[in-house]
């Protein structure tokens, strides 16, 4: 039987990775816990299909491991001398301060898969030097694809990491591109892979995001706060932390760029006493920025308390938000599959985040990362391609068949991303952002025929929620939400004692508990969505029910099945 088994792998092994087949490079053996070990050396290149090949036996023979732990991954040697000029050496000298780089006849590895390239590449440094990217073929692409798409259906949804390359397509240059190559993030638009992004999130395929960008297309594509941590902050989100909970307040504009002509609250740079920079404001200064040293006071004052409103941006010497970071943590520790898109994996923590969990890690970048041999020592997958190649592959293996990257469609999603950003610019900017189940940029009707990746499990439902909604002459949106009866069990709502519906915390109240028929609330104008939180009250003999409705504002009426039994 084990012989067998071992032969199963190694015809898995020869049908995707033809460069091993015949090769002693890899050898197939049992451990004396009867395990299946390969053993060798694989080259870096081929590695990502030799773990594709090992899932896959996995997934059709039933055996539960494959152990890695005496494969070594190798990535092809080079002659410096052959790869890089004179001053490119110089460049890599300064940057790894390692003198061995000046020097022609060094070996050292592939540029393609050497970190110390990236390195040298960034672009905020005077010194650097020109990135060298790979491409995958098609066939890697697609592998790779099927491989993401197959754990986004497992029961949690997978957790993605969002780099500086998710947003390379819409005009934003990475670090290794220059800022000379790259438009205002304000004239910016999300990409291909930021709606992708929304419509598996709203399918539960994506469970949360973790993005090290501040340009907030993710907020603006339709993803809901609730599934987001932007551990570097937002370029349009000012903040009040003078208002319980913190308020933050999302403007169709860069909030720092766009200081306000007549501030109400001002802060500026000025020479300290010991001849070090300080800060000097008419507002009190927050921990931070007595810590840091950097204000982000932008001049505004929150409508709601009064205060100063500060800019979310994270910069180097600040600590991350401590919530953005425990959430980023605890949802990646439970990710069946950590995706990273067009990150380097180069800053810590959230380099570190995508290896918090047990599951493998997929890497989608152009570019080498810090931790390549890493992912693909945990049974990972390493990806040169772009986000939107990647997520195109991605959602058609989910199924999404009307969810293809066409100009028709994008001109779509981008219009409707234009009409909300409106909106904001209507109310100038002091609604509280409420984030949303799609923000209303994603329309229903393109994730139709979609297989969820979470069965709900309502039988013979009694009861349902339904809203009412009907667009405002200002490009806002008038709503209520109420708990009735499915036709033909009129007495079923005699049971209910009450009900409690849990808005977004920026309304006021934000709870209404409703203890006599009719059970409703609103109506109410805004111009996000979000979800709802019903709690309904049975009595004290049945467990109460506790549901979610995402709110939208897509039709006049929408309908959900509640669940009165388990």
């Amino acid at each position: 039987f084990f012989s067998t088994m071992e032969s199963v792998l190694r015809l898995f092994i020869d049908d995707l990775v033809p460069e091993m087949k015949g090769r002693p490079d890899v050898k197939l053996q049992r451990n004396e816990m009867n395990v299946l070990e390969l053993h060798g050396v694989v080259d870096i290149r081929h590695a990502t299909r030799l773990n594709i090949a090992v899932h896959r036996f996995l997934r059709e023979s039933g055996e539960q491991q494959v152990s890695r732990k005496h494969l070594r991954i190798v990535v092809p040697k080079v002659r410096l001398g052959d790869v890089t000029t004179e001053r490119e050496r110089q460049v890599l000298a300064q940057h790894t301060e390692n003198p061995d780089h000046l020097d022609p006849e060094t070996i050292i590895d592939m540029p393609e898969w050497n970190a110390d390239f990236v390195r040298a590449s960034d672009r905020r440094s005077r010194a650097h030097i020109k990135p060298r990217y790979a491409q995958d073929d098609d066939a890697t692409v697609d592998a790779v694809a099927a491989f993401v798409a197959e754990h986004c259906r497992r029961a949690n949804g997978i957790v993605v990491h969002t780099g500086a390359g998710i947003s390379a397509a819409a005009g934003i240059a990475t670090y290794r591109e220059g800022h000379d190559k790259s438009i205002a993030v304000s004239a910016a638009l999300p990409t291909f892979a930021h709606y992708a992004l929304v419509a598996l999130a709203r399918m539960g395929a994506v469970d949360y995001v973790c993005s090290q960008n501040v340009d907030g297309l993710h907020r603006r594509s339709g993803l809901p706060a609730d599934k987001l941590s932007e551990l570097h902050g937002n370029s349009y989100i000012e903040t009040c932390g003078c208002c319980a909970p913190p308020m933050e307040f999302v403007r169709p504009y860069d909030v720092y760029s766009n200081k306000r002509p007549d501030p109400r609250y001002w802060g500026r740079y000025v020479q300290g006493p010991d001849g070090r920079r300080a800060i000097e404001a008419n507002t009190d200064l927050t921990e931070n920025e007595r810590r840091s040293g950097i204000h982000h006071i932008t001049g505004r004052a929150c409508p709601r308390s009064g205060g100063a409103l500060r800019d979310s941006v994270i910069h180097f010497g600040e600590n991350l938000p401590t919530h953005a970071l425990e959430e980023a943590s605890r949802r990646a520790r439970a990710a069946p599959l950590n995706l990273v898109i067009g990150s380097s994996l180069l800053v810590r923590p959230a380099s570190k985040l995508p290896f918090a969990g047990a599951g493998p890690v997929a890497i989608v970048a152009m570019s080498c990362t810090g931790s390549d041999t890493a992912a693909l020592k945990c049974g990972g997958v390493l990806l040169r391609a772009s986000a939107d190649a990647v997520m195109e592959r991605v959602v058609r293996h989910l199924g999404l068949e009307r969810f293809a990257n066409r100009p028709e469609l994008m001109d779509v999603l981008h219009g409707r991303v234009r009409q909300r950003d409106q909106a904001v610019l209507q109310s100038d900017g002091d609604v509280p952002y409420d984030g949303g189940a799609d923000g209303g940029v994603v329309p229903e009707a393109l994730l139709t025929g979609a297989p969820s990746a979470m069965a709900m499990d309502v039988s013979a439902p009694l009861l349902q929620l339904r809203q009412t909604h009907e667009p405002t002459r200002d490009g806002q949106h008038r709503w209520s939400l109420s708990l009735e009866t499915v036709e033909g069990h009129a007495d079923a709502l005699q049971c209910v004692k009450s009900v409690s519906f849990n808005l977004h915390p920026t309304f006021t109240p934000s709870v209404y508990d409703v203890r006599q028929p009719p059970f409703r609330v609103g109506p109410f104008i805004g111009w996000g969505t979000f979800n709802v939180k019903v709690v309904v009250d049975m009595g004290p003999d049945t467990p109460e029910i506790c549901t979610k409705f995402p709110l939208t504002f897509e039709c006049s009426e929408k309908v959900l099945p509640v669940a009165t039994a388990a």
